[in-house]
């Protein structure tokens, strides 16, 4: 019996457009991570290593909170959920303002960053509900890109004069924007069922697609924790580098918005082995004789595609997933996958060369493919 949606119905616009605004407050940390772990460093006085401690800090908040999702997302409202989340967020947030010690504030991230789990959560499957999954989930990443860039480019000068803690107080105003959208969020989802025994659609399918997402933040981690040590080792000046990821973030925009306007006109799989190629075409690129206009170009191509892939990776994984729970891991997957990737770099790179960058990228993009090619083979011939 399919549960009918009190309220707004999730392809409702403005229903599809609170979900993608709670994406963005709860990636937030994530899309401002360069400036908000500079600003941290230099108002705290953290080492590298407390650096890297307060990330993880973030990051196993969220990690945590969207690997128990699954267990409570299907069984209560959406907009009261979404509530408490950005309440504690609210909390968390502005007591982070006040924080005087690292071991404080580090608590207070992983703390925050558990209810941004969860708010990340609603989001994501109230996306995954819509009639066009592909469309609105590369809005919803536009969304995100835009905001990234827009924070990116203006939160320095307030760090400038304000330190870590004007980071703080924008994710309390962005959260409290954000508190505003909750009414127009569906209260709940549309029906899912657990399949039977001899079903072909099985619980490994998303699980597959999940790995597979993975596989492909890994492939990005890697080139992203050491694009700026490649341009460097090319001869590249740091503010041309830093001009070409600019270029990059708005090609990447484009990447996404795109993928909303393709949607599922050519199905999953064919969009995704485009991904797979030309981003290796880009690592290729990255691995010749760099000069000025061949670096744009490499981060111009990753950038588009690394965003035209998300939406296809997600909707193949929420449609090979029959309970309807097991998108909302998508954030934790993800995560893992960046971290993973500059990882397996650290062990197997050389001095002097960025042979090994190139190497994870590629094989982990080519697993990404073979991964989804199974999900969504299978998925076709189950329906």
């Amino acid at each position: 019996m399919a549960i009918e949606p009190r309220g707004r119905d999730v392809d409702d616009p403005s229903a599809i457009a609170a979900a993608a605004l709670l994406l963005i407050v709860a990636g937030a940390i994530w899309l401002i991570m360069p400036v908000y772990m500079g600003a941290a460093a230099d108002s705290l006085q953290l080492d590298e290593s407390e650096i890297g401690s307060l990330a993880a800090a973030d990051f196993a908040g969220l990690a945590l909170a969207s690997l128990l999702a699954p267990l409570w997302i299907r069984r209560v409202n959406w907009r009261v959920a979404s509530s408490i989340g950005l309440s504690f967020m609210l909390l968390g947030n502005t007591a982070s303002v006040y924080a005087d010690s690292f071991n404080i504030l580090a608590v207070i991230r992983f703390a925050t960053e558990f209810a941004g789990g969860a708010v990340a959560s609603v989001a994501l499957a109230s996306l995954a509900d819509t009639t066009r999954t592909d469309r609105n989930f590369a809005l919803a990443i536009a969304a995100q890109t835009v905001f990234g860039t827009v924070a990116l480019l203006g939160l320095p000068y307030l760090v400038a004069r304000w330190g870590v803690d004007s980071v703080f107080v924008c994710l309390v105003v962005v959260t409290l924007l954000v508190f505003l959208s909750v009414p127009y969020l569906t209260r709940q989802g549309t029906a899912h069922t657990v399949p039977s025994a001899g079903s072909k659609r099985t619980v490994l399918l998303p699980f597959l697609g999940l790995i597979g997402m993975t596989l492909f933040f890994s492939n990005i981690g890697a080139i992203w924790a050491y694009i700026e040590r490649i341009g460097a080792a090319a001869g590249l000046m740091a503010t041309y580098i830093g001009q070409a990821l600019a270029i990059s973030n708005v090609v990447a925009l484009i990447g996404a918005l795109t993928a909303a306007f393709v949607g599922d006109r050519f199905g999953h799989l064919r969009p995704l082995m485009m991904v797979a190629v030309l981003q290796l075409a880009a690592v290729g690129l990255l691995n010749v004789r760099l000069d000025a206009m061949t670096f744009v170009l490499a981060l111009s191509v990753y950038g588009f595609f690394w965003n035209f892939a998300i939406p296809f990776q997600m909707t193949a994984t929420a449609n090979a997933d029959p309970s309807g729970r097991l998108i909302v891991l998508a954030t934790a997957f993800q995560g893992a996958g960046a971290a993973l990737g500059p990882g397996l770099v650290a062990l197997l790179i050389r001095p002097g060369s960025f042979s090994a960058v190139y190497l994870v990228a590629a094989v982990c993009s080519v697993i990404c493919l073979l991964l989804f090619a199974v999900v969504v083979r299978a998925s076709e011939s189950a329906k």
